[in-house]
C-alpha cells in the first residue's frame, strides 16, 4: 500500500486552496489507477478542528445533546443477531465514558493482530470488552453541529480537481470504543476516508483477480451482498481453512494500514475493506463519484 506524507512544515504558510490542490494531486494517479493510497497529515489542525475538539466528551455533549444517533449494539452489523436502535447522542455518550472507566479508551501501541499474538503485558494492561459490550456509533450523517469542525476534500465535489465527477453521495461519521469493528464489505462508489481521533486498522483487498471469484463468500450465511462472512482476523490453520477454504487458497494479497490522526485514505469503488478501531476512534468518510 502506498503511504504519502504531507507535513506541517512543508505546508506551513499555504493557503487553503493551495492544500486542496497538493491533496487533490497526491491522489489523483491512485484514483486513475483505481489503487488506495494513504497521504499522512492530509488535514491540517487549523482547517480541522475536530482533531482537537472531538477528543472532548464534554464538547461532543455541549454542542450536539439533542440529536439521534443510530447504532450497532452486540458487535458488527455483520452479526445477525446485532440490533440497530435509535438513540439519544447524549446517552451514547454516557456510554462512551463508561466504557473507557472500565476498559480505558486506548488499545495496545502496537497492533496485536500484526504482531500474531498479544503479550503479557498487553492481557494484563487491558480489560477486553465481550463483543455485546460493544456499541458502535457506525454510518451516521454527520451531525450538523460537527460540521463547521471538518474540511472536507474539494476534490470530492469539485470536478477541476481532476478527481472524479465531483459528486459527493454522503458525508458520515463513525464514532466508537476501541475494538468496533466493520466487516470485510465493499462499497459501490468511492471513499475517502479521514481518521479524525484515534487509530484504526484497515486491510483491503483488491476486487480483479484472475483465481475464484467467489473467494470471499459475499451474500452467504445471511450477509448482504456486498458484505462476506469471513472473518479475516481469524487463524488461518484452525478457522479459515475448515470453514472458508476459497478464501484461503484464492483471495488477492492483503493491503493494511493502521490510520491515525490527520491521516487520509482513499479506497476506490468495489474494493473489498476490513476496519478495526484499536482506540475510541472518531472517523468521517465521503462517497463520491
Amino acid at each position: 500500500l502506498k503511504v504519502l506524507f504531507v507535513s506541517e512544515e512543508d505546508m506551513e504558510g499555504t493557503e487553503e486552496e493551495d492544500r486542496q490542490k497538493v491533496l487533490a494531486e497526491c491522489i489523483k494517479p491512485y484514483f486513475d489507477e483505481r489503487v488506495p493510497v494513504v497521504v499522512r497529515g492530509a488535514m491540517a489542525k487549523e482547517s480541522t478542528p475536530a482533531m482537537q475538539s472531538w477528543t472532548s466528551l464534554e464538547y461532543l455533549h455541549k454542542t450536539n445533546h439533542d440529536d439521534t444517533a443510530s447504532v450497532e449494539i452486540g458487535g458488527s452489523y455483520g452479526n445477525p443477531d446485532v440490533e440497530r436502535p435509535d438513540i439519544p447522542f447524549d446517552q451514547y455518550l454516557q456510554y462512551l465514558k463508561m466504557f473507557h472507566s472500565l476498559h480505558g479508551e486506548h488499545g495496545p501501541k502496537e497492533d496485536p493482530w500484526l504482531k500474531g499474538q498479544k503479550t503479557e503485558e498487553d492481557q494484563s494492561a487491558l480489560s477486553e470488552p465481550k463483543p455485546d459490550e460493544l456499541v458502535y456509533m457506525a454510518q451516521n450523517d454527520l451531525l450538523h453541529n460537527l460540521q463547521k469542525d471538518i474540511q472536507i476534500p474539494e476534490f470530492c465535489r469539485d470536478a477541476s480537481y481532476g478527481v472524479g465527477h465531483g459528486k459527493p453521495y454522503s458525508t458520515m461519521m463513525w464514532l466508537g470504543p476501541r475494538q468496533t469493528v466493520s466487516p470485510l464489505h465493499f462499497d459501490p462508489l468511492d471513499n475517502c476516508l479521514m481518521q479524525i481521533v484515534g487509530r484504526k486498522r484497515v486491510v483491503m483487498f483488491s476486487p480483479n483477480t484472475n483465481a475464484d471469484y467467489t473467494w470471499h463468500y459475499a451474500g452467504s450465511e445471511g450477509q448482504q451482498k456486498n458484505t462476506s462472512p469471513v472473518d479475516i482476523e481469524a487463524s488461518v490453520d484452525h478457522v479459515l481453512k475448515r470453514t472458508f477454504p476459497r478464501f484461503v487458497r484464492w483471495a488477492p494479497p492483503a493491503m493494511y494500514t493502521l490510520l491515525e490522526p490527520g491521516d487520509l485514505l482513499y479506497i476506490p469503488a468495489k474494493w473489498w475493506h476490513h476496519v478495526r478501531s484499536l482506540d475510541t476512534s472518531a472517523s468521517v468518510n465521503v462517497w463520491f463519484r
